[in-house]
């Protein structure tokens, strides 16, 4: 097996000495999840979307039980890098089956493409800030990025590129963002390509309206705990 890059950091914790439930079937407890909510969910998706055909083929059901689906994924007009470059973004790329999948389901969409957090970093002061927080799950989460094996690939006073951060704050708010419904397909390379004839609609976040506002916003997040 693989070493972990954070052993160092878990010690010699076990996972049986964890109080809270653990789920055999990570899918099976997010359907039961869905369908036993009394309000609609909105189910955000930060990864490959492997498991979500695989939910929707045991319970069709959800589709109509999800609000929406807010997801970090794809690329319209700007790829990695904040170049123009086309680019099939990695969370659909590795597995374009299942993004499609997703796409073709009954539940709204909201994506948070390249197009926004292919760039997105916090350094400098804002950096230095969130380093010298005294919440408890930012010192856990400063301590394993120090021990994460790409740390050397940026700078000391720098984040690496926090993409699914805009993916979660799209899911309570987009007051920082420039939003626009586009008819998207996602092709079997994982490129999300606009197709006005056989896209489905799927709201983008395009532009910043204010980043530097969602960056402080992130920063009093990290370091409040609110």
């Amino acid at each position: 097996d693989r070493e972990l890059n954070q052993k160092a950091w878990l010690g010699d914790y076990s996972l049986d000495a964890y109080p809270g439930k653990i789920h055999k079937d990570g899918v099976q407890a997010m359907i039961d999840m869905i369908m036993t909510s009394p309000e609609p969910i909105t189910l955000i998706v930060l990864g490959p979307q492997t498991n979500l055909p695989v939910a929707l083929e045991r319970e069709p059901r959800i589709a109509k039980k999800v609000k929406r689906v807010v997801m970090m994924a794809g690329r319209v007009h700007i790829g990695y890098q904040g170049k123009p470059k086309p680019a099939a973004e990695w969370n659909v790329r590795r597995n374009a089956d299942a993004a499609q999948a997703v796409f073709a389901a009954e539940w709204d969409i909201t994506m948070a493409p390249l197009d926004v957090c292919g760039t997105l970093r916090i350094k400098g002061d804002r950096y230095r800030e969130v380093e010298a927080s005294k919440v408890y799950r930012t010192i856990a989460l400063m301590e394993n990025y120090e021990q994460w094996v790409h740390r050397d690939k940026h700078p000391e006073d720098s984040s690496s590129i926090l993409f699914d951060t805009v993916a979660i704050y799209l899911a309570h708010s987009e007051d920082f963002l420039k939003m626009e419904t586009l008819n998207l397909i996602v092709d079997d390379e994982g490129f999300t390509c606009i197709d006005e004839e056989n896209g489905r609609p799927v709201h983008c976040a395009l532009e910043w309206k204010d980043l530097d506002a969602f960056k402080d916003h992130l920063v009093e997040t990290l370091t409040t705990g609110r």
